[in-house]
């Protein structure tokens, strides 16, 4: 049985194995809007969009503006790829919640430009119904923008970028 499960990490679509994001990306844009009226941040939002979904090697990151009195704000719900009833764990809950901790000491102690952390849930029990970790989305651009300007490296039909956790030689 081991050996089968190696062989499906090996043959795999070359994300984590214990990633879902069919069942992340399947989130509805209701549950999002749950989520932000449970954060009571803009208690009196116009209105809370979603307006962009993404993933990276290990989270599902979905854009949403909130609409309040007039002005945008821009956040960002980051929920782990693996953070299915299925595959999470206690460590996983524990990595999770110093992620969260460790971005906001970041940002109170450093000059460093950090998201602000809104709410995180280590656990299912939310209004989301899945661990994830909201924050303040800030302005620029992506990495991978830098590392790789003229696209994406496509391999076949897989996203390389997306696991490609160092830059390309070129840029160092």
């Amino acid at each position: 049985e081991e050996e089968e499960e190696e062989e499906e990490e090996e043959e795999g679509d070359g994300s984590h194995p214990r990633c879902d994001f069919q069942t992340i990306a399947a989130i509805s844009d209701a549950k999002y809007h749950e989520l932000f009226k449970a954060c009571n941040l803009f208690p009196s939002a116009d209105c809370v969009a979603v307006v962009r979904r993404d993933k990276g090697a290990y989270n599902a990151a979905t854009f949403v503006d909130v609409l309040d009195g007039g002005k945008t704000h821009k956040f960002v719900v980051r929920v782990p790829g693996h953070g299915t009833l299925e595959h999470w764990t206690d460590e996983d809950a524990y990595v999770l919640e110093r992620e969260a901790q460790l971005i906001e000491y970041i940002r109170k102690n450093t000059a460093a430009p950090v998201a602000q952390v809104i709410d995180y849930a280590t656990g299912h029990e939310n209004a989301l119904g899945f661990p994830h970790i909201v924050m303040t989305m800030l302005p620029g651009k992506p990495a991978y923008t830098l590392w790789f300007p003229e696209g994406y490296p496509f391999v076949g039909d897989d996203d390389v970028f997306r696991d490609a956790d160092v830059p390309p030689p070129y840029i160092e």
